[in-house]
């Protein structure tokens, strides 16, 4: 059976047997990364949607569903091309419209007469998608119109903050 020399060690990290001998160990390091850039969309489903200007209280019109993965949330802009009001020609009747669901999306009845501006709080609900109803409520339609068609078209617009 042979024997071992006494300066040979075994079962050491190769850097401490180098060390023994003089070798200079080098370390180095990389950072791997990626960015995520901030997408917010909206989604509603719906086209054209009929309401009803004889039931009183709220009507569901569609599903809104909003999806921002922006750290700092988004701004929302809703407006009426025709001020809140259903139209046909130069008569129009009054609506005003409000949205449930979250605490961050919901918001009171307002009548689209200017359009309105307002801030939604980043959530981890927000990054997958969260919805609520848009509502219309027509408290009272006026006396006198023609009859036919009326109509608004509501935009509603997200963009990242």
């Amino acid at each position: 059976m042979a024997t071992m020399p006494a300066n040979i060690v075994v079962g050491t990290f190769a850097d401490n047997v180098g060390s023994q001998f003089g070798a200079q160990r080098s370390t180095d390091t990389t950072v791997i990364f990626t960015q995520i850039q901030p997408v917010c969309t909206i989604e509603t489903r719906a086209g054209e949607i009929l309401v009803s200007v004889t039931d009183q209280g709220a009507q569901s019109l569609a599903d809104v569903n909003y999806r921002c993965n922006s750290p700092n949330g988004f701004t929302r802009r809703i407006s009426s091309e025709n001020g809140g009001e259903l139209r046909r020609g130069n008569q129009g009747i009054p609506y005003f419209l409000s949205q449930s669901g979250d605490a961050t999306l919901a918001f009171a009845p307002v009548q689209l007469t200017t359009p309105v501006t307002d801030g939604v709080t980043s959530s981890a609900a927000l990054s997958v998608g969260s919805s609520g109803f848009l509502k219309v409520e027509v408290p009272q339609v006026p006396q006198g119109l023609i009859a036919g068609e009326y109509r608004d078209l509501i935009s509603i617009e997200i963009t990242p903050n």
